[in-house]
């Protein structure tokens, strides 16, 4: 077993390679993808938890971003679990991603930041679940409820940053333009009514 720093006190453990392989290059790439994407959306918290002054909000954000390290750890497992090594090109493209979007977050305001992270939280939503539908299609059920749970926890952090924001007088202009807020969303998720992990397909179905 070897490891891999994050760069922060994070360690991911990365198990000896299995014999077992996925041959689905649809579904490869979308873990690779989500892999790296969670290292961008933790470096984005970083900077997002350290330009707000509320110390709720801080403590909130921090939580997201230990939940997105999480989601990379488990995302890794089960690369590892069919021989997929991370791209490299995702991991420079992503961590530059969210070090500019960090750094940013101190510059733009306060409601930006919040909406631009719900707004990726809600495209984050359905990554899981179709990797999900793309296992199951393949006949393999073994994931079902760690990527169920990491579809359901990226809604909660949907809801979390629409809630800072949805009384906005400017949400309304920004709904508009980017397809996203109070009325629309990247997913069909409703954590008031949830579907059970059996029947969680429907969600995010093309």
């Amino acid at each position: 077993m070897n490891t891999i720093n994050e760069g922060t006190d994070q360690t991911i453990l990365v198990h000896s390679r299995s014999n077992k392989n996925l041959h689905d290059p649809q579904l490869i790439n979308l873990l690779k993808k989500a892999y790296s994407a969670e290292k961008a959306a933790a470096y984005a918290y970083q900077g997002h938890a350290g330009s707000v002054r509320n110390k709720l909000e801080k403590i909130a954000i921090r939580q997201v971003e230990e939940d997105e390290w999480n989601h990379r750890r488990e995302v890794l497992e089960i690369m590892n679990d069919y021989n997929i090594a991370p791209s490299q090109w995702y991991e420079f493209k992503f961590a530059i991603i969210g070090k500019i979007i960090s750094g940013s977050c101190y510059v733009i305001g306060w409601f930006m930041p919040f909406f631009f992270a719900g707004k990726l939280e809600s495209g984050n939503v359905c990554e899981y679940f179709r990797a999900k539908q793309l296992f199951n299609s393949l006949g393999i059920h073994n994931f079902d409820q760690v990527l169920y749970d990491m579809g359901i926890k990226e809604k909660e952090h949907e809801v979390y940053f629409l809630n800072k924001i949805k009384n906005s007088k400017v949400l309304p202009y920004f709904e508009r333009l980017f397809s996203w807020g109070r009325n629309k969303s990247a997913n069909n998720v409703d954590l008031d009514k949830k579907y059970p992990v059996e029947e969680s397909n429907q969600y995010c179905s093309k």
